[in-house]
C-alpha cells in the first residue's frame, strides 16, 4: 500500500512537471515553486533589483532564479576588467548600512538586507580584473 501511494504521488508530481526552453532560457514549474535560468544580464538586473557595475558582463554559466512559496532566489556571476577595489567601493556605495562588509586584497564580501531581502555580493580578484557574484533572497509577498 505504502509503494502504490508513493508510486502515485511521484506519478502526480511527474504529470504536473513543466519544462519549457526558449533559447537560452529554461523554466521549470513544479508543484512545489518554479524554476528559471537565464544568460540575459538585462533580465537579471531586473531580477536582481540591484544596479550591476558599469561594463561588467554576465559569466558563461548565466543567471539563476527560482521561487518556492513565497520564497524568490536570484543568483548571477559577473565579471569586470576593472580591479577589485573599484567594484567594492561601487557596492558599499550602494549600501552603505550593510549588516557585514569584509575585504582584503583579494575578496570583499557585502550582505545587506532591506525589505525583507537579503542581498549578499562577493568580489575576487580575477587576473588583472575582478569577478563577482551577487545573490538576492526575498520574500516575493513584500517585491
Amino acid at each position: 500500500l505504502g509503494v502504490g501511494a508513493v508510486t502515485f504521488i511521484g506519478y502526480r508530481i511527474a504529470k504536473s512537471t513543466h519544462v519549457r526552453q526558449d533559447g537560452d532560457n529554461v523554466n521549470v514549474e513544479t508543484p512545489f515553486g518554479s524554476v528559471k535560468s537565464t544568460k540575459d544580464p538585462q533580465k537579471v538586473a531586473k531580477d536582481l533589483n540591484i544596479d550591476i557595475y558599469p561594463g561588467a558582463e554576465v559569466q558563461q554559466d548565466g543567471a539563476n532564479s527560482a521561487s518556492f512559496g513565497n520564497i524568490h532566489t536570484t543568483a548571477a556571476s559577473f565579471e569586470s576588467s576593472d580591479p577589485i577595489d573599484k567594484v567594492c567601493a561601487f557596492y558599499k556605495s550602494k549600501f552603505p548600512g550593510a549588516m557585514s562588509t569584509t575585504s582584503d586584497e583579494n575578496q570583499c564580501t557585502i550582505v545587506a538586507t532591506a525589505n525583507k531581502s537579503t542581498v549578499t555580493i562577493h568580489i575576487e580578484t580575477n587576473g588583472d580584473g575582478s569577478k563577482f557574484h551577487i545573490s538576492k533572497v526575498s520574500n516575493k509577498a513584500s517585491e
